[in-house]
Order: C-alpha cells, then sequence, then structure tokens
C-alpha cells in the first residue's frame, strides 16, 4: 500500500503578472517549499509527487532547479484538452511526476500556476511512496 506525506505549509509566494495582448491580465505565481528526502527509502521504492491546483493551471513543477515538468510537457487537465483549455476557468487541476531520481538530502521544491483574470491557488500537493 502506498505510503502518502503532506507537504503543508510553509510554503512561500512569489507573484508575476504580465499583460496578454487582448488586455486580459495573465497572474502568474510560483510556490516554493523546502523539504527533505523521506528516511527508510530502499532501492525498491518509488516516490511520486502529486501537485494540484486548486484554482488555475499549472505552469511548470521544478526540483532542486531541474524542471520536471510544464505546460507544453504535460498537458494533463482533467475533463478538458489542452486545445480547448480557457485559463480564465477556475480549473481543479491534478499532475503527477517521478521523483525517485530527482531526491536530493535536502529539496526545494517549486510549482507555477498561472490564471487569466483570477488569484492562482495551490491545492494539495503529496509525496507518495510505493513499495515494489
Amino acid at each position: 500500500m502506498p505510503h502518502r506525506i503532506r507537504l503543508r505549509h510553509p510554503w512561500t509566494q512569489q507573484p508575476h503578472s504580465e499583460s496578454g495582448a487582448d488586455s486580459d491580465a495573465k497572474k502568474q505565481i510560483t510556490f516554493t517549499r523546502r523539504f527533505n528526502r523521506p528516511t527508510g527509502l530502499t532501492a525498491n521504492d518509488s516516490v511520486e509527487l502529486e501537485v494540484n491546483a486548486q484554482q488555475g493551471t499549472v505552469d511548470s513543477i521544478r526540483l532542486n532547479a531541474t524542471t520536471l515538468t510544464s505546460l507544453d510537457s504535460t498537458k494533463q487537465v482533467p475533463a478538458k484538452t489542452a486545445d480547448n483549455l480557457n485559463p480564465s476557468e477556475t480549473v481543479n487541476q491534478s499532475i503527477r511526476v517521478e521523483l525517485s531520481k530527482h531526491l536530493e538530502d535536502h529539496n526545494e521544491l517549486e510549482v507555477t500556476l498561472y490564471m487569466i483574470n483570477g488569484e492562482p491557488q495551490l491545492g494539495e500537493v503529496i509525496l507518495w511512496i510505493k513499495s515494489d
């Protein structure tokens, strides 16, 4: 059975705003959190990161300055396709990324969300540990 570790507070937030060509304002926020490598991991364990956007769209996920995923590479938007996604809508998006190869003893996770005419909000972020 997988083991779940919730990455709750403290998250720091770095807002970024830019103007769109059609007068819509794109609001982008990078959420950053540090965490240590889970103890007791074996060579048979895999670690996945699950990121949930409560409001907005996941633009990118970085761990220790390495980009793990970006909007262009994931296209993982439930109940919509990337072609018909309207970034101004509230989207409850969930993305899972394999972390096992990228984990260090001390880690810094950055999740960037964006939204048109709204405030992006990060939902639950979870580390899943699975033993084979």
